[in-house]
């Protein structure tokens, strides 16, 4: 911040005095009739004032016409023929000038008090000043007390403070520039003073200054400022002052630069700085100062460098503020508390990555907040989550943080596809499951799920996708038939029934490639024969000779069981391999009381009934209902001898037919075709 000392700036200036009453005596460049007005009055004497008891006075503001700060110094002329007149030399700095002043005092050198009230040619000509780094302080003949600066500094930024102290104008005049020269090169330029005024008689009046001195009369002395119980704000700006300038003096020049309300923001920079002399801004320090900045400049572009700073983790070399923890910047502005503030830039969230393996449960954590407030960072933390965490064990890895896990498995619903899917309790699962959006995921997703006892995630994933999950339900469930697949849950298994019932059997037979799949069907269609004629029992004969036959054990017999129980349910043509196929084999093991209770009790109630010395044998009434069957719908005769290899059994059913005179025609047919 420092400026090349040998730079220097060009002051216009102007001598006001009495000349046949008050007026412009001098200037060094022409000045307007409306500023000539305006400085008129403010050149002339104080009102109130007596020539004799005053040495000097100063008065300063900005003249908004001539783009100048207007400086004067004001003097009794007790020479001139009338009372009260005085000189005024007044000097006009560039407002863009007065930034450039490190110290303001050097202005001090440069006014004089005319010595001959006929020579004013000095005041016509054009004045230049050294420019200054931010390095010593001019305060004149003798420094200002500590007093004196603090009750300057109280009456200017102090809440509700008038601006106006009683004192001695001459021994404040010091104190007074100090306290200009640490302004901020905005404020300088809108600050306004007067170290003269009237009597402290003026104090309940309104001020036109930002500060102003006005004489002490007996009985209204100013109190000594109470220098042992000062408030930060107060510390720091004395000791920015009384020390010669510090850091602070840049901080205010710095971030002081674009504040929208200057005077009522030192005392907030101030307290600002105190509280950031820390190497790292965290925790709960960082969550004040945070809290602070956002209560106090809400607008965008109110403090915006001080924001940009705070908020900055690459830091630039000017920044004048301590570097900050990430996470606990990401961590306040998860809260949605972000008005006013600048977005984080990617080095902040660079800390997702970098900080992951030590703090992956505050990182986590933070997320979940983010997205439960809408807070404006969720979106960029998750996407550095989804990089740093394989997608393998992302379920695994948020387990803990349902809000958030179900955000990322919206913004990336393959991360369903993981062993932890079965894991996950309801009602989370299901919101999950919800936002599958493919068939190919769903179908994943039903594999993960198909051991899991879970009727409400079989119910919803059917729902959404019933084809898919009929076919990996069905597929799977052959496969645990032939002891090569996971077991498949009984939801799921009710699941697929309850959908579209009436064509279940076609869409399941249909995909059948075997006889385990047809196992599969049966046991699907709960062995249920008026389930299983929705196709005809053709069409199961048909499927039944197209596919490979590798069932086994108690499945083979069910299915066996089953196809018998179709086909005399509803003999026709074209059903005879249902017969021939399972017929002997069934009669077997219901002969050995070997046949599965739950295959037997469908077949036995198709079969007819006898005299009650002969019900109980139910080998011979499925003998009698598969002849009568052949001989009254008139099925294949070739077909009927081929329902027995055993001799003995296919002679038992030959004279089950030969008892009536349709079986008696339907054995000649047969006769004759041999």
């Amino acid at each position: 911040m420092a400026l090349a000392s040998n730079e220097t700036i060009r002051i216009e200036q102007c001598l006001f005095g009495y000349d046949e009453g008050h007026r412009l005596l001098a200037s060094s460049s022409k000045i307007s009739d409306e500023a000539t007005s305006l400085l008129l009055p403010l050149t002339d004497l104080v009102p109130g004032l007596s020539s004799g008891k005053f040495e000097s006075y100063w008065t300063g503001l900005p003249i908004a016409s001539l783009k100048s700060y207007a400086l004067m110094h004001t003097w009794p002329a007790p020479e001139m023929s009338r009372p009260g007149c005085v000189w005024t030399h007044v000097l006009l700095v560039g407002l863009a000038d007065i930034g450039r002043l490190s110290n303001l005092g050097v202005l001090r050198h440069l006014f004089q008090k005319p010595l001959n009230s006929g020579d004013f040619g000095s005041y016509r000509e054009q004045l230049t000043a050294p420019v200054s780094p931010l390095t010593g302080i001019f305060y004149g003949a003798s420094p200002s007390s500590t007093d004196e600066i603090l009750t300057l500094l109280r009456a200017v930024y102090q809440s509700r403070a008038r601006g106006v102290v009683a004192g001695n104008p001459k021994q404040v005049d010091n104190a007074v520039f100090s306290v200009w020269s640490q302004q901020w090169p905005r404020l300088r330029r809108s600050f306004s003073f007067r170290t003269s005024g009237g009597g402290t008689d003026s104090l309940g009046a309104r001020p036109r200054f930002d500060l102003q001195v006005v004489r002490e009369t007996p009985g209204h002395e100013n109190r000594p400022a109470d220098l042992i119980h000062l408030d930060s704000w107060e510390e720091v700006a004395l000791a920015d002052i009384t020390a010669g300038p510090t850091l602070f003096r840049e901080f205010l020049w710095r971030y002081g630069a674009d504040q929208h309300r200057g005077r009522e923001r030192f005392r907030f920079l101030a307290q600002l700085y105190d509280k950031t002399r820390v190497p790292v801004l965290t925790g709960s320090t960082l969550a004040k100062t945070l809290d602070e900045v956002v209560a106090v400049l809400p607008d965008e572009n109110d403090g915006k460098l001080l924001k940009e700073d705070l908020v900055s983790i690459d830091r630039e070399d000017e920044s004048l503020l301590p570097t900050i923890d990430p996470l606990g910047l990401l961590e306040y502005l998860a809260d949605g508390v972000s008005v006013g503030l600048p977005a984080p830039g990617p080095s902040v969230y660079q800390a997702v990555h970098d900080l992951w393996s030590s703090d992956a449960a505050r990182i986590l954590s933070i997320s979940e907040k983010a997205i439960e407030r809408g807070s404006a960072v969720c979106d960029e933390m998750l996407n550095r989550i989804a990089a740093v965490v394989p997608s393998a064990s992302l379920l695994q890895t948020v387990r803990d943080h349902p809000v958030l896990r179900e955000r990322l498995v919206k913004e990336n619903p393959e991360l369903l596809d993981a062993q932890e899917l079965a894991e996950i309790p309801q009602p989370d699962l299901n919101l999950l499951l919800a936002h599958i959006d493919t068939a190919d995921l769903a179908a994943r997703a039903i594999v993960r799920l198909i051991s899991v006892h879970d009727k409400s995630a079989a119910d919803l994933l059917t729902q959404q996708f019933p084809d898919i999950a009929e076919t990996v339900v069905y597929n799977h469930f052959a496969g645990s038939l032939r002891q090569n697949g996971a077991i498949v849950s009984q939801v799921w298994l009710d699941a697929v029934r309850a959908h579209n019932p009436q064509s279940l059997a076609n869409r399941l037979v249909a995909q059948a490639t075997s006889t385990t799949d047809l196992a599969a069907c049966a046991l699907l269609l709960t062995l249920d024969v008026n389930r299983g004629l929705h196709l005809t029992p053709r069409q199961w004969a048909e499927k039944l000779v197209a596919v490979s036959d590798d069932v086994r054990g108690q499945d083979r017999l069910r299915l066996l069981s089953y196809l018998l129980s179709l086909a005399l349910a509803r003999p026709v043509r074209g059903c005879e391999p249902l017969f021939e196929r399972a017929f002997e084999a069934v009669h077997y093991e219901i002969l050995n009381s070997r046949l599965p209770r739950d295959a037997f009790e469908p077949l036995a109630r198709l079969l007819p009934n006898l005299y009650w010395w002969q019900q109980w044998d139910t080998c011979l009434r499925l003998r009698l209902a598969t002849v009568s069957a052949y001989v009254e719908q008139h099925l294949d005769e070739k077909s009927f001898v081929r329902l027995a290899s055993d001799e003995k059994l296919r002679w038992d059913l030959v004279e089950l037919a030969a008892d009536t005179k349709d079986g008696r025609k339907f054995l000649k047919r047969l006769d004759k075709l041999a």
